[in-house]
């Protein structure tokens, strides 16, 4: 990645969402089902996403409140190196994810027995979480999105901008659809 590109993370979260919905149409066994003790059905994956959109929710208001304006729109910014290594190692590529990361407690999903109704109101809080990342993302346009940082989940060490911060949440759900593909696949339905 040179460069993040505004219509382009756009265009993720349309596919992303896509993909997201007719998932959901699986059967609800199938959505609720771990293909293994210790691993994660679809739904608990989802609803890490969401915990992870919620942690930076409050930053990116934030950040699009407090920022100054931008002298003319940008629709690219370049990422720190950081941020560079950090996305193209969270992003899975050829069918593996390469760097694998243990789940810090506070995303950790914690579940019982869901009904239905809980199952489709964990996506629909992941779609409205992502409608917050298409606010922000038109909102980097006409911001001075290097001006500030935030803390990332990963700690103090690591600070992103405001596009650096979606980048990151669009690496880390594509990631996890990539793992939610793989749940279905092992997942008899």
């Amino acid at each position: 990645m040179c460069f993040i590109d505004f219509d382009h993370q756009l265009q993720r979260i349309e596919q992303l969402t896509n993909r997201l919905k007719a998932i959901q149409e699986d059967a609800f066994q199938k959505l609720v089902t771990k293909p293994a003790p210790k691993k994660w059905s679809v739904v608990e994956v989802i609803l890490h996403m969401t915990q992870a959109h919620m942690f930076y929710e409050p930053k990116l208001k934030r950040l699009m409140e407090t920022l100054p304006k931008s002298q003319q729109p940008v629709s690219t910014i370049k990422p720190s190196w950081l941020t560079n290594f950090l996305v193209n190692g969270f992003r899975p590529k050829e069918g593996k994810v390469r760097f694998k990361m243990k789940t810090f407690g506070p995303f950790q999903p914690q579940l019982s027995n869901l009904t239905e109704q809980e199952v489709e109101k964990a996506f629909n809080d992941f779609y409205s979480q992502l409608e917050v990342s298409k606010t922000a993302i038109a909102a980097c346009r006409g911001l001075d999105v290097k001006r500030k940082k935030v803390n990332s989940a990963l700690g103090p060490l690591v600070r992103f901008n405001l596009a650096e911060a979606i980048e990151f949440m669009l690496a880390h759900d594509e990631r996890h659809l990539f793992q939610i593909e793989r749940v279905l696949e092992q997942v008899k339905g």
